[in-house]
């Protein structure tokens, strides 16, 4: 279904899933970020965060990406707040 014939409540929906799937046991048992399990986990929450500003107009971002920052991996380099970002943008285009 489209989100127009599910509305407000079908995008929270949605948004829970995500929600639940980046809380993903896998995500959070490797210490190192460059993994594909914390990135994936960290996709998840941009989805989340996608359709809840999508639901309510409410743009939580900013401050999420904040604390990404903070996410680096020791080998790579690769930060939290850049997988973050390409996800939302992703999402973003596809709605």
């Amino acid at each position: 279904m489209d989100d127009n014939r599910l509305g407000k409540i079908g995008l929270l929906a949605r948004a829970q899933y995500e929600r639940q799937r980046m809380y993903t046991s896998c995500g959070f048992y490797f210490d190192e970020f460059h993994r594909i399990e914390p990135q994936n986990s960290i996709a998840y929450a941009a989805n989340a965060t996608w359709l809840t500003t999508k639901a309510t107009g409410r743009r939580v971002d900013p401050e999420i990406l904040e604390l990404f920052k903070l996410v680096r991996s020791n080998k790579t380099g690769l930060r939290g707040d850049t997988v973050f970002s390409q996800t939302w943008l992703r999402a973003k285009a596809e709605a």
